[in-house]
């Protein structure tokens, strides 16, 4: 068995850095990432950007210094996830960048946020742009590299909550049903044509526009849910395929592409139990 793991080893240790780098995304093997950084760690410059953000995700934190200075001699212009990453260590250039980029995406995702009747009665457009931009900043903290998640998605979601939380603080909206807060149109599954992911907070017998939730919203009940199971709802929602979500959440646990869509339908049917848990919840306090 060692002299097979050797051979394998020798021969990545054959293949180029490209080639190390397009192999890990083949399968998200981390093997190939572990020869390419013993390889360069004694000069880390000779590598490109791309390369040097693939071993950022995966955990190796000495690459930032050099990922940083070239970010710099290429005047910034990068991804939106590494000038998010060098605003978080205090880089202000990388903060003003992504600031201005993000103005027009911030005032949409709010606009749609408000025909969806996702604001409070008063508010003008000034007032939601202006929460919308505190999501903004909350993201910037709080996005996290080694997730390997695209910022854009996790800004809209970040605003998305944040104004949610407004909303639900405020007292103008406590009456808002489940369902409403999570509608979500596509299948739940390949296997499940006739059910969408709405239903999945939805129950035949609890009918929300006769059982109003007083104060409870969607947030609890997402909060009810795992870091995992909120990952997988989250892209869902944003219409990724199983497999592109398999591939993001579940590449360091399952190995094959297959287990990766098994893991991603079995999440979904471990939250569709939790909304089936929660309604019995609420029906027995009624």
């Amino acid at each position: 068995m060692n002299t097979v793991i050797e051979k394998q080893t020798k021969q990545l240790t054959d293949l180029s850095n490209e080639e190390l780098v397009e192999l890990y995304r083949e399968d998200y093997n981390v093997t190939p990432l572990r020869i390419l950084y013993s390889r360069n760690k004694q000069n880390l410059s000779t590598l490109t950007e791309d390369m040097l953000v693939v071993l950022l995700q995966n955990g190796y934190t000495d690459v930032k210094e050099n990922l940083y200075d070239l970010v710099k001699v290429n005047k910034y212009n990068t991804s939106d996830e590494v000038l998010v990453i060098m605003s978080q260590d205090g880089i202000e250039d990388a903060k003003d960048i992504i600031s201005v980029q993000y103005v027009d995406f911030v005032k949409r995702t709010v606009l749609q946020l408000k025909k969806r009747g996702r604001y409070n009665r008063g508010d003008d457009d000034d007032d939601l742009i202006q929460s919308g931009y505190i999501g903004f900043c909350k993201a910037i903290r709080d996005f996290k590299i080694e997730k390997k998640r695209p910022f854009k998605i996790f800004v809209q979601h970040v605003i998305k909550r944040h104004i949610d939380s407004i909303i639900s603080r405020s007292g103008n909206n406590k009456l808002r049903t489940l369902n409403d807060a999570f509608s979500y149109h596509s299948p739940v599954s390949k296997n499940d044509s006739e059910n969408t992911f709405e239903q999945l907070l939805k129950s035949e017998e609890y009918q929300p526009e006769h059982h109003l939730i007083v104060e409870e919203t969607f947030w609890e009940l997402w909060e009810t849910l795992s870091e995992t199971e909120k990952c997988v709802c989250w892209y869902y929602s944003e219409d990724y395929s199983y497999e592109e979500i398999g591939k993001i959440v579940f590449r360091d646990t399952h190995p094959t592409i297959e287990a990766q869509i098994k893991a991603v339908d079995n999440t979904m049917q471990r939250v569709k139990t939790k909304r089936e848990d929660y309604i019995e919840m609420l029906k027995k306090s009624k």
